[in-house]
Parts: structure tokens; C-alpha cells; sequence
């Protein structure tokens, strides 16, 4: 191509020649110039098909490249889209759980506070059973020794009977307005000289407690029938006024109209006046049991008195219930064990 155009460029030097001598020359180029163009487009040929192949398979690899960089990506996607919904699942789960475990321990917390009042209620009647009974013995002796002492004249059984009065009305003193340190010690021992047992006072609260959920659930019972029967009532009162009304508009039914059954307020713990019933029976049971010098240690010993707090029990909370219902049904018909 380059030697055409340097023949090109001597044509042009050439141009005032003859036409006969110019004509050769230009035949002969042209045929060069033919020659290299034809080579040029082989080569260029040539070229092109390398370049084409080069970018067929720079396609391809790209097209591979980018199907594994989607196949990655959507793996990635995938994973995360399940690990998300993972996530949230056991993070869903989670909060159910942590509400379950919420409400069973405020359940737990309110039967515990429930039985930690009843405890309460029972060891304050039981202080007040034992400062009643202290006052009644307290208060007969100094009235005797107060009767003694109008007729005795010696000075020395005189000055004896005073002082024992004394002793007495301290006593009485020390235990109904204690004031001093020494004064609530002096309580505190003598309770636990004459109180029950922990383990009898735990097993009253218990019992008291199961037998207080069992008297609400036959309430509850007791108050659907009431229910049932209200409503089967006010239905017939209604039919009859329907039918007094289509004969005549003027007349109603002259019976009343029933009236819906009322529920009353249902103790949150026990009744006091149950607990003193319940303590005294209690005390008269453990007093007889240590007069027959019976052994309460032994775990026989603890079941029969556990079995025993429980028929007391149920008969004396029994008297609080609804009549015509079975509230403590498992001490229906039962004798306390005394």
C-alpha cells in the first residue's frame, strides 16, 4: 500500500508525459494499488475474525463471570432472607415465652403473696388466741389473789399475796403493752414456748388455701346453674307476656320479673373469724397430741397430723360457703381427727 502511493505521488510528478508513456504507468499502479488493497482487507479480514473470536469469548466469560456472581448473589440473598426469617421466628418465640414466663410468675407471685397473708392471719390469730387465753389465766389469778387478800391478816402471807400480785399484773403487762427490748423478748419466747410447730402452721395454710380455690370453683358452679336458671325463668316470664300482650295490649303478666342472681364478694384469702376457729382446733389437736406424749417428729406422725389439718380444716371453712354446694367436698360427712 505504501509503494502505491509513492506511485501515486510519481504519477503526479509525471503529469506532463505523454498520454502513451503515462498510460502504462497508471495500469501498472492500479495493479499494484489492487494488489496491496486486496492484502490489506486479508489481513484486515484476518484481523477481524481474531477480534470477533476474542470478543465471543470475552462474552462468554463475562456471561459466566456474571451467572456466578448472580448465583452468588442469590444465594446470598436467599440466605439471608431465610436467616431473617430465622431470626424472627425464634425472636417471635422468644416473646411468647418470655410473656408465658411472665404470667406464670405473676401467677406464682400472687398464689405465694395469698398464702404468705394467710400465714400472717393465722400466726396473728393464733398470737391473739394465746395472749387471750394468758389474760383470762392472768386476770382469774390476781381477781382469786385479790379475793384472798381482803381476808388474810398476817403480814407476812399479806406482803407474799401482794407480791405475787405484782408479779402477776407485770406479766400481764410485759405481754399486752410490751415497751421495752427486754419486754418483746420476754413475748417472743413465750410464743414460740406455746405456738405450733412451722410445719403444722405450713400445712394449715395449705390445706386453706386449696380448700379456698376449691369453694370459689364450686361457687362458680353453683353461680352458672343460678344462671341457667335465670335466664330459663326470664324466657317463660317473657313467652307469657308475649302472649297476654298479643290477646290484650292493656294486660301484663302480674308475676314479677325475675331477677338475676347476685354474686357476692369472694374472700381473697381466708376469713378471719374461720382462722381463730381454725387455730383453736388446731391447738386443741397438738395440746391433746402432746398429752398422750405422742411423737410428732417422725414422718407417719406428720402425715396423720397433715391429714388431720386437712379434715379441720375443710369443716371449718366450710361454714363460710354457699348452701346446697359441695365447697370442700372432700370433708363432707368427715368427723375431725382429734
Amino acid at each position: 500500500l505504501d509503494t502505491a502511493q509513492a506511485a501515486l505521488r510519481a504519477l503526479s510528478v509525471l503529469h506532463g508525459l505523454t498520454d502513451a508513456g503515462a498510460t502504462g504507468d497508471l495500469c501498472a499502479i492500479e495493479a499494484q494499488l489492487q494488489q496491496e488493497t486486496r492484502r490489506k482487507q486479508y489481513f484486515w479480514a484476518q484481523w477481524t475474525r481474531i477480534a470477533i473470536c476474542s470478543t465471543f469469548l470475552a462474552k462468554l466469560r463475562r456471561r459466566r463471570r456474571c451467572r456466578q456472581a448472580g448465583v452468588i448473589v442469590t444465594r446470598f440473598l436467599l440466605s439471608a432472607s431465610i436467616q431473617q426469617n430465622m431470626q424472627y421466628a425464634i425472636r417471635h418465640n422468644v416473646a411468647i415465652l418470655k410473656r408465658v414466663q411472665r404470667a406464670v410468675r405473676n401467677v406464682l407471685g400472687i398464689k405465694q403473696s395469698r398464702r404468705l397473708l394467710m400465714g400472717l392471719i393465722l400466726a396473728g390469730c393464733e398470737v391473739d388466741m394465746l395472749k387471750r387465753s394468758w389474760a383470762e389465766a392472768d386476770l382469774g389469778l390476781i381477781k382469786r389473789e385479790t379475793r384472798r387478800l381482803r381476808s388474810i391478816r398476817t403480814v407476812k402471807e399479806r406482803r407474799s399475796c401482794e407480791r405475787a400480785i405484782a408479779v402477776v399484773k407485770e406479766t400481764y403487762r410485759r405481754y399486752t403493752r410490751p415497751k421495752t427490748p427486754g419486754d418483746h423478748a420476754f413475748l417472743q419466747d413465750m410464743l414460740e414456748a406455746q405456738s405450733l410447730p412451722p410445719w403444722l402452721m405450713h400445712s394449715m395454710v395449705r390445706h386453706a388455701d386449696e380448700c379456698r380455690r376449691r369453694r370459689i370453683l364450686d361457687w362458680n358452679l353453683e353461680l352458672g346453674r343460678r344462671e341457667e336458671a335465670y335466664r330459663r325463668e326470664l324466657q317463660t316470664w317473657q313467652d307469657i307476656e308475649t302472649a297476654m300482650q298479643l290477646i290484650n295490649p292493656e294486660v301484663h303478666n302480674p308475676a314479677p320479673r325475675p331477677t338475676p342472681p347476685t354474686q357476692p364478694r369472694l374472700p381473697f384469702i381466708v376469713e378471719r373469724d374461720a382462722a381463730m376457729r381454725i387455730v383453736r382446733r388446731a391447738h386443741q389437736w397438738y395440746l391433746q397430741r402432746l398429752k398422750e406424749d405422742k411423737e410428732l417428729d417422725s414422718p407417719a406422725a406428720r402425715e396423720a397430723a397433715d391429714a388431720a389439718v386437712r379434715t379441720l380444716v375443710g369443716e371449718e371453712l366450710m361454714l363460710g360457703g354457699v348452701a346446697g354446694s359441695p365447697n370442700c367436698g372432700d370433708f363432707r360427712g368427715r368427723s375431725p381427727v382429734l
